[in-house]
């Protein structure tokens, strides 16, 4: 896995997975990484599966996923994204659009990796869901993806987008304020808040930040 994978795909962090007795990676979970090596791991999706004009998997994989399959779709139990009518389940992610190149991997406590080729954006989110699954933080946190990739389809230039990067990860805070650091001006519009923190705190951030962004 470490040869064949992450060692390409230009990950900064060592990744951990769980593993069988006899050594075998568990194959439907387990995998522990940075918020950013995973969004690499998006990035080589967008790229038929290459990272840095380097081939790391068959091209061949990714196109499964873009492939409409009326047989998955008709198999598909409408239990997550029973609102798009061409969602299905494949090669272990759940495919909102095949033709489109919409796909996503969820995993238990609100963690995501959403590919949007129309936009050429990924999403990589790591969540603390008190429960394995939550409806109603499924539902905002599609909600958030949903008004991102929709202003990126109309907008695609992103100097103008307030973001707040808020995690409990050490080396992640220190590593985006480093790279705010590293070049101000265009990283102006983003800015760090680590954990713990209450709710209300969060809350009143992204009022100063979009406040500050209308004032522009």
């Amino acid at each position: 896995m470490s040869e064949a994978l992450w060692s390409r795909i230009g990950a900064e962090q060592d990744a951990a997975i769980l593993v069988d007795h006899r050594g075998f990676a568990i194959v439907e979970g387990g995998i522990c990484t940075t918020l950013r090596d995973l969004a690499r791991f998006g990035l080589m999706h967008l790229d038929d599966g290459a990272a840095d004009g380097e081939r790391v998997v068959p091209a061949a994989w990714i196109a499964r996923l873009l492939e409409r399959d009326e047989s998955l779709i008709a198999a598909y139990d409408r239990d997550l994204l029973g609102h798009l009518p061409n969602a299905f389940y494949h090669d272990q992610w759940w495919v909102w659009d095949a033709a489109a190149g919409i796909y996503s991997g969820y995993g238990i406590n609100g963690q995501q990796l959403l590919i949007h080729r129309p936009t050429r954006t990924v999403i990589a989110r790591f969540s603390t869901w008190p429960t394995r699954s939550d409806e109603r933080l499924f539902r905002y946190a599609e909600a958030t993806n949903l008004a991102v990739l929709e202003h990126l389809a109309h907008d695609p230039e992103l100097s103008g987008i307030p973001v707040i990067v808020y995690t409990a990860a050490v080396i992640e805070a220190e590593s985006v304020a480093n790279l705010i650091a590293s070049n101000p001006t265009r990283y102006r519009n983003v800015s760090v808040l680590q954990k713990p923190f209450e709710l209300d705190v969060l809350l009143e951030r992204v009022q100063e930040v979009l406040g500050v962004a209308e004032s522009r």
